[in-house]
């Protein structure tokens, strides 16, 4: 009886999303999209080529800055499979509705196919995500890979508990500020926070690696401004110096997480005892 309703909400709140996402939006789904359609659409691989030397949409221009395409490879490479596959579905006319027909925004939110794009470009969060999202951010990817290293680590499963955070990272750089949190409360040994340690940073670094050279990404995605976001808040102690509380916050909440873990361990030896 129990599985009947549970099976029973589930088709519920999927008939729920599918009725929910043509019809919901936002202007960062046409931000991300920019950047996914080369590749299916234009057959590009270095989408931080085309925002470095190629003319670019003029909405996302004015609201995301020339620099916009500054997340991971990954996330390109994963939505743009998903746009490859559903390629038939989008049709040519597509490719002009995502590059703005100029600056006519009226065009954008009139066309004839405006839900039906909306529902495409929404379909592939459906592996990650089984509520009605309306807004369409793929931030509900990172986030996925990020709450499954948490369920991972609960099950005692550091290893596999640090692989889903260096996949969460390759999609967006935040999940790599756990890593070492990750470290202390799993790795026993020295060679177990290493072990950890690396295979943490190992998604990241091979799918990041190929576009090390350019120059445009090394800026707008390793030290993107978004990436950057904590630094904007400084408390003032005279001239230009200054504190910055994330820093002080962090390091603090790390050093509290190392302590409580030693605490923790040294309380179970003497138990064994």
């Amino acid at each position: 009886m129990k599985s009947l309703l549970k099976n029973k909400l589930f088709l519920l709140g999927l008939l729920i999303r599918f009725l929910v996402i043509p019809f919901t939006g936002h202007f960062d789904i046409r931000g991300i999209n920019f950047a996914v359609y080369n590749l299916p659409f234009k057959h590009v691989l270095n989408v931080y080529q085309v925002a470095c030397c190629q003319s670019v949409d003029y909405f996302v221009d004015v609201n995301f800055g020339r620099a916009h395409f500054i997340y991971p490879p990954l996330t390109y490479f994963t939505l743009g499979a998903f746009q490859w596959l559903l390629k038939p579905f989008y049709g040519q006319e597509f490719v002009a509705w995502i590059q703005g027909y100029g600056n006519h925004l009226d065009k954008v939110l009139t066309h004839l196919h405006v839900f039906r794009y909306l529902f495409l470009m929404k379909l592939s969060y459906l592996f990650f995500d089984l509520l009605p999202y309306m807004w369409g951010q793929f931030d509900i990817i990172p986030t996925f890979f990020t709450l499954l290293a948490v369920f991972l680590l609960a099950k005692r499963r550091p290893m596999k508990s640090a692989l889903a955070l260096g996949i969460a990272a390759s999609f967006k750089n935040y999940p790599l500020m756990f890593l070492p949190f990750l470290v202390v409360i799993a790795g026993r040994t020295w060679q177990d926070k290493l072990k950890l340690f690396f295979t943490g940073l190992v998604p990241f670094i091979l799918t990041t690696m190929p576009f090390w050279p350019h120059p445009f990404f090394r800026k707008t995605v390793l030290f993107s401004w978004q990436s950057q976001k904590m630094f904007d808040f400084m408390w003032g102690i005279g001239g230009d110096n200054g504190i910055y509380p994330f820093i002080t916050d962090y390091a603090l909440i790390f050093l509290f997480t190392l302590l409580a873990t030693i605490i923790w361990r040294l309380a179970q030896l003497n138990s064994h005892d």
